[in-house]
């Protein structure tokens, strides 16, 4: 019995690593496509919640393991060690991004439960401010890791990053700004949040998200164009690492889904409180246009967006196709935690095609986005079902290899 808890203490705590929350967020976005699945397939809804409540537990045994490991490396050394190791040392801190990045999912899907199955007045409002309290505390621990974990990323010269090696695994620290500011336009101007609040939150909230989409997309502009001048220098990473390329789709398609909805929430704004019918004749065409530029705007960006996500998915597939065909390389295949980074990425296509779609294929022929959508989509939520057991398989054959070791050593 000792040895079974030596091991797991070994594995789940002394070894804790923040890259384990990329569980929660491959489930989470996955609960969010599946609970609003376009074709709307039977038992899809109900696998929805199945993911949810699965995301929703590894979030509560990760954030355990987590204050373990930071009381048994405090109390064995320091808290000095405990910055130094997890937040100084760039390889291990970018992960931290992955913990706001599935506390945003899960609100989201919170959210959705609300806007579309909770009938309960009562009980909705309590969930809507339940969801907005918690979107504040994402938005905190967004910026936290966006702006510190990036400063000390410059402050400090690490091994890991130099010039001949910029890792994709840097715009970690930056997605998770552009994702707690796409989580915010789901609700903003929904009429859950206004019967829960007031106009003036309302305002403030449009404005917080697009405060927080414009910085969080310049920073990933500069640590796109450094890592695209990478690939150009360097070539495609090692085989070992080549999933990591799939990291640069994301920030394309969530980008893309939270300018449309930032877009779409300031067209709603106008229309709320500024209605044309309130104006002169003459100052009713320039309200009009106002609200036609927002729409434009917002497809131009989205679309452009949406090309680049594309573009990098085809690279992205391309790059592991060509390890796949190499001799040397036959176990490029086999399940690793590299595997992780496709679900989330793909997912954030799924979402801003489909969002696309919503938005104008009233208006124009946008049944491509759609398919598009539900591509993305199912092959993210495969992908995640897929990793989950896979993650499951891998790690427990690790323990029982390292205990059936133990017990061999005890008989000799």
């Amino acid at each position: 019995m000792g040895s079974v808890f030596e091991v797991l203490h070994f594995y789940l705590i002394e070894q804790f690593n923040p890259f384990w929350f990329v569980t929660v967020v491959g489930t989470g976005i996955s609960s969010t496509i599946l609970h609003s699945f376009f074709y709307e397939i039977d038992g899809l809804r109900f696998l929805s919640y199945v993911m949810f409540g699965i995301a929703c537990n590894l979030l509560v045994i990760m954030l355990a393991l987590l204050f373990a490991n930071m009381l048994f490396v405090c109390k064995r050394e320091s808290f000095e060690s405990y910055f130094n190791i997890y937040f100084q040392d760039s390889s291990i801190s970018v992960f931290w991004g992955l913990f706001p990045m599935g506390l945003g999912v899960l609100t989201n899907y919170i959210f959705q439960l609300c806007d579309n199955e909770l009938n309960d007045l009562q009980t909705v409002r309590g969930l809507v401010l339940f969801v907005y309290i918690l979107w504040w505390i994402d938005i905190g621990l967004s910026l936290t890791v966006t702006w510190g974990v990036t400063f000390l990323i410059w402050r400090k010269c690490s091994a890991s990053v130099t010039m001949e090696n910029i890792p994709a695994i840097l715009l970690l620290t930056v997605i998770p700004s552009i994702t707690v500011s796409s989580s915010g336009g789901t609700f903003t101007m929904s009429e859950l949040l206004f019967t829960a609040t007031s106009e003036s939150i309302q305002t403030m909230t449009l404005f917080v998200t697009c405060l927080i989409w414009f910085s969080a997309f310049l920073l990933t502009i500069v640590v796109l164009n450094s890592y695209i001048w990478n690939l150009y220098v360097n070539k495609i990473p090692p085989f070992k690492q080549v999933f990591t390329i799939f990291i640069q789709i994301g920030p394309f398609g969530q980008a893309s889904f939270g300018f449309l909805l930032l877009t779409n929430n300031i067209k709603k704004y106008i229309e709320l409180y500024y209605p044309v019918s309130e104006f002169p004749p003459d100052d009713r065409i320039n309200t009009l246009a106002v609200i036609c530029s927002f729409k434009v705007c917002g497809a131009l960006v989205a679309l452009f967006l949406i090309a680049a996500g594309i573009l990098f998915t085809i690279i992205s597939v391309l790059s592991v196709i060509s390890y796949s065909f190499a001799p040397s390389n036959s176990s490029i295949l086999a399940f690793h935690k590299g595997w992780w980074a496709m679900p989330f990425p793909l997912g954030t296509m799924a979402l801003a095609t489909e969002e696309f779609y919503r938005q104008y294929g009233q208006y124009v022929s946008a049944n491509a986005f759609h398919v598009l959508g539900v591509i993305y989509g199912f092959t993210c939520s495969l992908l995640t079902i897929f990793c989950l057991a896979a993650s499951v398989v891998v790690y427990s054959r690790d323990i029982v290899t390292v205990l059936n070791g133990k017990k061999e050593d005890e008989c000799v």
